[in-house]
C-alpha cells in the first residue's frame, strides 16, 4: 500500500509514501468521485513516480461523467455505490422527503443529458 501526499514529502522529495517498484501496477481507491479530477492527478503523479495505473475503485460516484474523464486518461473505474442507488434507498427508508428526491433525481437527469 502506497499514499500520495498532496504536497511533496520534505524526506526524501517524493510525493509517494510506501514500498513499491518502478513499472509496477497500482490501484487507486477513493472514497468519492464527482468528475474524477483527482484521480486524474493522483494517477499522473504515480506515473511521475514510474508507476502504471489502469483502474480505479471508488465507494461513491456522483454520477458527474468520472467514468467517461477517467476513460480519456486511459483509466478504467469501478463503484461501490452511486448516488441515484443512494437516492432510491433514503427514499425507500423514508430518510428524505418526495420533494427531495424528485429534486435530486431530476439534478441527476440533467447531468445526464450531453
Amino acid at each position: 500500500m502506497i499514499y500520495v501526499h498532496p504536497d511533496r514529502a520534505k524526506r526524501n522529495g517524493r510525493r509517494i509514501e510506501g514500498r513499491f517498484k518502478l513499472g509496477q501496477r497500482v490501484l487507486i481507491i477513493d472514497d468519492l468521485v464527482t468528475s474524477g479530477g483527482s484521480i486524474v492527478e493522483t494517477a499522473q503523479v504515480l506515473h511521475d513516480e514510474g508507476l502504471e495505473v489502469k483502474d480505479a475503485i471508488v465507494l461513491i460516484e456522483r454520477e458527474e461523467h468520472a467514468h467517461e474523464r477517467l476513460r480519456q486518461h486511459g483509466i478504467n473505474l469501478a463503484s461501490l455505490l452511486n448516488l441515484r442507488a443512494m437516492l432510491n434507498h433514503y427514499m425507500a427508508a423514508n430518510v428524505i422527503s418526495d420533494e427531495w428526491f424528485r429534486k435530486s433525481m431530476a439534478y441527476l437527469d440533467r447531468k445526464r443529458a450531453p
